[in-house]
Order: C-alpha cells, then sequence, then structure tokens
C-alpha cells in the first residue's frame, strides 16, 4: 500500500512477511506495523488514513484492534503477530479468501460516494448559478440607475440631487471634461 504521504510501499502479498514481532514489548519496526495497520484494515478491524496510509506507529488503538480480531478468529488475545504465529497466518488467509468481496464492497461505497458527490456538485453549481444571475441582474440595475442620474445631470441637474451642476474635480485634458462631481 502506497499513499502519497505514506514512506511505506509494499504489496498485499507482502503482508503476511513479517521481518519481526509486532506487538507489546516487542520490537515494531515500522514497516511490520505498517503491514500489520493494513492487514487489519483490508479485514475492517482498523482504519488507515486514506490520505496519509499506515502510521508504522505501535498504539493502543492498534493493539485493540489486534486483540478483537485475535478474539474473533479464537486465537490467543495477546495483540502479538510473529512473523510465523498463528495470527499472521490467519490475517493471510483471511485476506486471501476475500479480496474480491471485499473489492465489490469497497466500490459500491466508491459508487453511492460518487452519486453523493455528484449531487452535492450539481446543487453547488445550481446555487452558483443562480448567484451569478442574480449578481449581474443587481449589476445591470446599478448601471442603468446610474446612467439615468448621469443623463439627469447633464440636463442640468446635479448627480447628488440639490442643483447647481458645477463641475469639480480633477481636469482631463484628453476628453476636455472634468471628472463627473457634481454638487
Amino acid at each position: 500500500m502506497f499513499t502519497p504521504l505514506s514512506p511505506f510501499q509494499f504489496s498485499v502479498s507482502d503482508l503476511g512477511r513479517l521481518g519481526d514481532s509486532v506487538g507489546p514489548a516487542e520490537r515494531n519496526r515500522p514497516d511490520d506495523v505498517a503491514k500489520i495497520e493494513t492487514a487489519l484494515d483490508r479485514l475492517g478491524y482498523f482504519t488507515v488514513d486514506r490520505n496519509q496510509g499506515p502510521s508504522g506507529v505501535y498504539h493502543s488503538e492498534l493493539k485493540d484492534s489486534m486483540i478483537e480480531y485475535q478474539a474473533a478468529r479464537k486465537l490467543a488475545r495477546d495483540g502479538i503477530a510473529n512473523p510465523d504465529g498463528p495470527t499472521v497466518a490467519a490475517m493471510s488467509n483471511d485476506i486471501a479468501k476475500a479480496p474480491a468481496k471485499r473489492r465489490r464492497e469497497d466500490r459500491k461505497k466508491i459508487e453511492d460516494r460518487g452519486k453523493a458527490n455528484r449531487a452535492k456538485t450539481n446543487q453547488l453549481f445550481q446555487d452558483i448559478g443562480s448567484g451569478v444571475i442574480d449578481y449581474f441582474q443587481g449589476l445591470a440595475d446599478s448601471l442603468k440607475s446610474d446612467v439615468e442620474r448621469r443623463a439627469k445631470a447633464s440636463q442640468g441637474g446635479s448627480l447628488l440631487g440639490r442643483g447647481g451642476g458645477s463641475p469639480r474635480g480633477h481636469y482631463n485634458p484628453k476628453t476636455g471634461r472634468y471628472d463627473e462631481i457634481y454638487e
């Protein structure tokens, strides 16, 4: 199993090949712990972070998951996985027996998540679309009222509505006019 942030790289067939024991007071080599995490994840007893992959660190949650697996398989409940021991053998057998079923379940979950995500995305686009339409309608209304005010001001009125109509501000030599600020 390899994810972008995980330093561990191994195949499913490597899960049963431990270099050393994993468990409380054992050597707990990071590669071996990562294999146990991955095996228990595939068997439904532990959850590996899908973005970061296995941690390679033996901890109490992993121990509890291993003991739960051992209890379900009627093995010694010690939280230890020896390279040639019954826990590793049982994990290897269980993974070898059920990969197709597990993959089918995973595909179904992925399809369901995909449908849900597509529905959320469609709703988001509808919300964004109506928001964009509302934005441009408001912009058009604002421009229309601004044009009407400017037209009124150029006919002797004032942009501020107080009469006078005398220009103030910066003179633009290119157009030969003052800025459109009136009092």
